[in-house]
């Protein structure tokens, strides 16, 4: 008999792009993405700058191909973004080095369109 282990989401630094925020914790529920569903992305952390009360500021989650160069991934689908200051949980102005969290729907590409290995990519950004 076999068993199937599950295989855990880990989330590391990027070494493509400079982060404008530091996630000390990022999670998804569940943590084996179905493809066509949705995935609950969690993440606290503490932005590196002020946020002010109207910031056109974006929580971004991108589904990444990881080929042909994993050193810079290119997008699999359009980026997943919503306004930071309308996100669950987050009130604007943020003062710089205030922590934050959230959980947000994630759509997750459908099985046609996600391949078997991908990156998962969290920030926020300018918009």
């Amino acid at each position: 008999n076999a068993q199937l282990h599950k295989r855990v989401t880990n989330f590391g630094l990027c070494r493509t792009f400079k982060p404008v925020s530091l996630f000390t914790t990022v999670t998804l529920s569940p943590d084996h993405i179905v493809p066509g569903n949705n995935v609950n992305v969690t993440l606290t952390g503490k932005l590196d700058r002020d946020v002010p009360a109207f910031s056109s500021d974006v929580l971004e989650v991108v589904f990444l191909e990881p080929k042909p160069d994993p050193e810079f991934p290119v997008p699999i689908v359009d980026p997943f973004s919503i306004e930071l200051c309308i996100a669950t949980g987050i009130t604007c102005p943020i003062l710089k080095g205030t922590e934050i969290h959230t959980t947000v729907p994630v759509p997750v590409p459908d099985a046609k369109v996600l391949p078997e290995k991908y990156l998962i990519a969290v920030d926020v950004r300018e918009n």
